[in-house]
């Protein structure tokens, strides 16, 4: 049987590593390193740092299930079907938390982007506007939301972030060829 993989059940198995960020934080950061190397490969020495316990011991159920996030995340960039989801909180969760793991998602992002050695200056002008926006994005705390307008607007940055994503990975990720491998 499966393991499931959904941003509840990785914060219940990511809870005796305490150092470790949000769900949504570390997937925004395997995001914005896959955008920037193009496969999982770089991403493996991330995670093994990451699943560490209070006694700083390994914990390989939970890097193994950050793994498969990782790998489905990489399949979903590199997809024909654009069903790349950022790893958030679902609608049963108060919208607040939801807006504050939005945030946290792209300040991972942005943080792992840096780390892939992403150069702005010479991206194209669609994608410093991504980056721009994410960085405001990035700012946002909720706090007092939950009305019906908020839930639209929430769900418009939501898809906006998708699709940002799928923009710059497609504009920044290297060039693969058909076995993963960089061309």
């Amino acid at each position: 049987m499966e393991q499931a993989l959904d941003y509840a059940s990785l914060a219940v198995a990511q809870s005796p590593c305490p150092g470790l960020p949000s769900p949504a934080e570390w997937h925004g950061q395997i995001c914005g390193l896959l955008c920037g190397h193009g496969s999982v490969g770089p991403i493996d020495a991330y995670l093994r740092g990451w699943a560490r316990d209070a006694e700083d011991r390994p914990d390989e159920n939970l890097r193994a299930m950050m793994q498969a996030v990782a790998t489905r995340s990489h399949a979903a960039l590199s997809g024909a079907e654009f069903d790349f989801e950022p790893l958030l909180p679902d609608d049963a969760t108060a919208l607040d938390a939801r807006v504050t793991a939005l945030a946290e998602w792209t300040q991972g992002f942005l943080f792992g982007v840096v780390e892939a050695g992403a150069v702005w200056s010479v991206a194209p002008a669609a994608v410093r506007e991504v980056i721009a926006d994410f960085a405001e994005i990035a700012r946002l705390r909720g706090g007092g939301l939950d009305d019906e307008d908020d839930e639209g607007a929430y769900a418009e940055l939501v898809e906006y972030v998708r699709m940002g994503t799928l923009l710059v990975y497609g504009e920044q990720a290297p060039e693969t060829d058909a076995g993963g491998r960089q061309a």
